[in-house]
């Protein structure tokens, strides 16, 4: 059968074959779905874990406008890229000070999407000093764009440490998911409306969070996001996404502020959501479905590759679905179907949307 297209083409609905090449439209089932199905209003609070480490998938866009842009060029020819690197710098700052773990990240003109995870057990570990230091450094670092990064005065710092309640409110903001893309929001949006002489909204809204629940939908959510530029049409190759994590992951023994994501990688084998590949193997699965056609073929998959898709978990034809389609798919939690149900049950509903899609693709 011949291929049409590549997988990450924009625009259009791509009918998705399943192993075989048995030709079948998987994207219609879960439009069904979304028409018989209100999706369930779950409170913030409710989705995000203030003492648990969990992973979490947030996506921010910014509202229609010629300059309201985090990249790329507008019809004159200027260019946005500058803002992209900021924000990148600005992630990894953010990193280095909070007790957050940055596991994944893309930057598209429009669209800003980082795979996050808590880490409270570790914010728990410092000092007053250390906290009131990291804390303070954190407001400082929110510079415009091509400014140096500033210092905190160490007077700040000392009167912060005299004061219980801010010392207790900034232990718990250190670990915490709303302030972590606050602050990278924020300062974004102020520099961008400086930059362009402009005043109000930047983002459409508050980011969407979507908590992810184990193991099989971290590994899709991480090609989901890694492959976006692929997806948007931006870049053709893995190497060619310059503004998404592909870029450290595939670097050879360099993953730069990327978090471990592997059993292997990580010296704390108890985070949640660790994959059972290599990041070798990580890479590898990566390079396979940025190469892809919108069928699924069985003579393009080696054994090597297929292996490991089986430690994944996942199969091949239902990765590639997955990887362009993710956020389409899961709207309030993503998982398999056990983890889903658990969620399903404890909150008393009916029906929880991501389950029709949950038990075709992660059989």
């Amino acid at each position: 059968m011949a291929a049409v297209g590549t997988l990450f083409s924009p625009g259009g609905g791509p009918k998705f074959a399943t192993d075989n090449q048995v030709g079948l439209d998987l994207s219609l089932s879960f439009k069904k779905a979304k028409e018989q199905t209100t999706v369930a209003r779950i409170p913030r609070e409710d989705l995000v874990s203030e003492t648990q480490s969990g992973v979490y998938l947030c996506s921010m866009h910014t509202l229609p406008g010629t300059t309201k842009k985090l990249g790329g060029t507008d019809k004159g020819g200027r260019s946005f890229d500058h803002r992209r690197k900021w924000i990148i710098e600005q992630l990894e700052v953010q990193a280095e000070l909070m007790a957050m773990d940055v596991v994944g990240y893309s930057v598209l003109p429009r669209t800003l999407t980082l795979l996050l995870r808590t880490r409270p057990d570790v914010a728990k570990g410092w000092s007053d000093a250390e906290v009131a230091r990291r804390y303070q450094a954190g407001l400082y670092s929110k510079v415009p764009f091509g400014e140096k990064r500033k210092t905190a005065p160490a007077e700040e710092v000392s009167v912060m440490l005299e004061s219980r309640v801010e010392m207790r409110r900034a232990r718990s903001r250190l670990s915490s998911l709303t302030w972590f893309v606050g602050q990278l929001t924020e300062s974004t949006a102020r520099n961008c409306n400086r930059e362009d002489e402009n005043r109000g909204r930047f983002w459409e809204g508050r980011y969407h969070c979507l908590p992810l629940l184990d193991v099989q939908a971290t590994a899709a959510a991480i090609g989901h996001v890694d492959l976006e530029p692929l997806i948007a049409g931006e870049a053709t190759t893995l190497a060619g996404c310059k503004f998404s994590s592909a870029k450290l992951r595939s670097a050879p023994g360099k993953s730069g502020f990327l978090a471990p994501v592997t059993t292997g990688a990580s010296k704390n084998k108890d985070l949640p959501n660790l994959l059972t590949v290599t990041d070798a193997e990580l890479v590898k699965v990566l390079e396979w479905s940025s190469r892809q056609s919108r069928r699924f073929n069985d003579a393009a998959l080696s054994d090597e590759i297929a292996a490991i898709f089986e430690k994944l978990k996942i199969r091949p034809a239902a990765w590639l679905v997955l990887v362009r389609e993710f956020r389409d798919l899961f709207h309030r939690a993503a998982g398999n179907v056990d983890s889903l149900d658990k969620i399903r049950k404890k909150r008393g509903l009916q029906h929880l949307h991501g389950l029709a899609a949950s038990r075709e693709l992660f059989a």
